[in-house]
């Protein structure tokens, strides 16, 4: 399960590779805040190893077990439901 904070040390983060740094861009070009954009990335890497981007059953069921954690708040399922979005 995705953690919902951010790394405590950004500058101890290894370079983005270019999908990442895509995604950070196609954030930008949204007008997504940058200080959320940490987060976005994270949502996004669970649900690509969940596998959510090969099918509409796999995505399906990584939400269904994401909305089954107890400790997730609404806003953070809602966070991960946006990020899942705007990498399609």
């Amino acid at each position: 399960m995705p953690n919902s904070c951010p790394p405590s040390n950004p500058s101890a983060t290894p370079s983005p590779s270019p999908a990442r740094q895509h995604f950070l861009q196609r954030l930008d070009a949204l007008s997504i805040k940058p200080t959320t954009h940490e987060y976005y990335v994270r949502w996004a890497e669970a649900w690509n190893k969940a596998l959510g981007h090969r099918s509409a059953e796999r995505t399906h069921a990584f939400f269904d077990a994401l909305g089954r954690t107890a400790h997730l708040a609404d806003w953070q399922f809602l966070g991960g439901a946006s990020a899942s979005r705007r990498l399609c």
